[in-house]
Parts: structure tokens; C-alpha cells; sequence
């Protein structure tokens, strides 16, 4: 007979070979993931999660579109919430945002336009950042208005 400790260290063994062969959790986890830890208002996970995204920059070519619009809309939040790391989380929402437009701006357009208010606002800021961006690089400064007119 085979003795009970032996049993359970056996077990133990088995399961913990189990957890560590399992696979990493996929971008589309990781945004699905990030997404959870902020409506839970969990920043510290959100933070994790977007920063391993961060780390691996070709993580985002396999998401959908759907993923990168909401990936951009947790990371610019993650931006308002963070006051040490809020350029690098916008930088990645920007980021996220342009790839959604550069692969199908029509289908982010769509998608966007169907989102409540308060994510829409956030697309609205990134769409705007993303303006500034693009006529910086154009070597177009943004002059104001009532600048221009004095």
C-alpha cells in the first residue's frame, strides 16, 4: 500500500508541473484581463498587465480591432490614474488606437460610434492627440486661435 504521504506529495508534484506548463495568457486575454482589473478598480493588476503589453510591442498585432479600441480606452485611463507613468500608458493607448485605424479605420469608426459616452470622450482625446501628433510630424505646430489674434 502506498502511503498517504506519499500520495499527497505526489500530487503536489503533479499539479505543480501542471500550473507551470500552462501557457501564457495571449493579448486578447491580457486586454480581456486588463479590462476586468480596472471595472474592478484593481490599478495595480491593470498596471502589470499593460506593462507586460507594453514590454512585447508586437503583442498587439494579433488583436481585433474591437480589442485594440478598448485596450487604448484602458490604457488612457490607466494615464489619468497614474501621475508617474501617465505619459508612458497614453504613449501605448495612442499606439493602440493608430493601429485599430491603420488596419481598418472604417471598422474602428463604426465601433467607436457605438460606445457610451464616457469611453467615447476618451477615443475623442486620443483621436485629438493623434491629430496633434500627425501634424507635428508634418512639421505643422498647432497655433491658438487667440494667440494668432493678437
Amino acid at each position: 500500500m502506498v502511503s498517504p504521504k506519499l500520495l499527497i506529495l505526489l500530487l503536489a508534484f503533479t499539479l505543480t508541473i501542471a500550473w507551470a506548463c500552462s501557457p501564457a495568457p495571449t493579448a486578447q486575454q491580457q486586454a480581456t484581463n486588463i479590462a476586468a482589473a480596472l471595472s474592478r478598480n484593481d490599478l495595480a493588476a491593470a498596471r502589470s498587465l499593460t506593462d507586460q503589453l507594453i514590454a512585447t510591442p508586437e503583442a498587439i498585432d494579433t488583436m481585433r480591432i474591437e480589442q485594440l479600441c478598448q485596450l487604448s480606452i484602458a490604457a488612457a485611463q490607466l494615464g489619468e490614474a497614474d501621475d508617474d507613468d501617465a505619459q508612458q500608458y497614453t504613449a501605448f493607448a495612442l499606439k493602440c488606437y493608430e493601429t485599430a485605424l491603420r488596419r481598418d479605420s472604417t471598422l474602428t469608426q463604426n465601433y467607436v460610434t457605438q460606445l457610451p459616452s464616457n469611453q467615447f470622450r476618451v477615443i475623442e482625446t486620443l483621436t485629438q492627440l493623434k491629430r496633434s501628433t500627425d501634424l507635428r510630424q508634418l512639421g505643422l505646430d498647432y497655433i491658438n486661435e487667440e494667440e494668432e489674434n493678437q
